[in-house]
């Protein structure tokens, strides 16, 4: 059974077993029945580093602050992923400042990268010199209301991951817009789609060269190789 926010770590706590990386993130988007019980298993951690990876290439966290929006458990699976691909720093936000130092006294002792636990109100300061910023949130899902933090306090060349599935609705994208999909995966081909069908100018983002063919056939208008850095500051700013 896949499970979905925001019952992640109530799915971790259902469960009689777990693989390592539901032990080590304490949430689970998988449960497996067995005659004998069931089995938690996290495959957010895996999909999340991959996806990043694949898009920003394998060093491009190493040795810098990240930030995540959200204290649930695909915050924990965030933490664990982004502390994995060398962040200097992980730095959780949250409505509720106790949830999100919970998160932080749980997680801390089993990553390598330092914990912050703030509250959403910290957010200017927080995201100045971060070099990613994961929505890990149920905001904008289902009609409810987005995160209300403004994005331009970010870095000029700073990445941003949106867990949430309707990201393009929540942002009311249009065709006047300009939308950048950053990585040509599964969930990069559906946004490409996506982004077109709303009739946005569409610019694909990836680390392989390889993909750009793919990244056209899906409705991709620019594709961006995200190892030029000069091409990126040129598009600094642009979406």
């Amino acid at each position: 059974v896949n499970v979905t926010v925001p019952h992640k770590e109530a799915a971790f706590a259902l469960a009689e077993r777990h693989d390592g990386a539901a032990e080590l993130a304490g949430a689970a988007n998988v449960l497996v029945f067995y005659e004998d019980g069931i089995e938690a298993r996290n495959t957010d951690t895996f999909g999340l580093s991959a996806s990043i990876v694949e898009s920003l290439g394998a060093g491009a966290l190493k040795g810098k602050p990240v930030a995540i929006w959200g204290t649930g458990g695909a915050a924990r699976a965030a933490a664990t992923a982004l502390s994995q691909l060398g962040a200097s720093q992980v730095r959780v936000l949250g409505r509720n400042l106790a949830r999100a130092g919970n998160l932080v006294t749980q997680l801390a002792p089993k990553l390598t990268a330092p914990l912050v636990g703030l509250g959403l109100n910290d957010w200017n300061d927080a995201a100045k010199d971060i070099a990613l910023l994961v929505n890990a949130t149920s905001a904008g899902m289902k009609g409810a209301p987005s995160v209300d933090l403004p994005l331009d306090v970010l870095p000029k060349h700073a990445a941003v991951l949106d867990a949430v599935y309707n990201p393009l609705r929540r942002h009311g994208i249009n065709p006047s817009s300009r939308v950048g999909v950053i990585g040509i995966g599964g969930l990069g081909h559906l946004a490409l789609q996506f982004a077109r069908v709303f009739g946005a100018e569409v610019t694909a983002f990836s680390a392989s060269p390889a993909k750009e063919g793919e990244a056209r056939s899906l409705g991709a208008h620019p594709f961006v190789n995200t190892r030029e850095s000069k091409t990126l500051k040129n598009l600094g700013g642009c979406f």
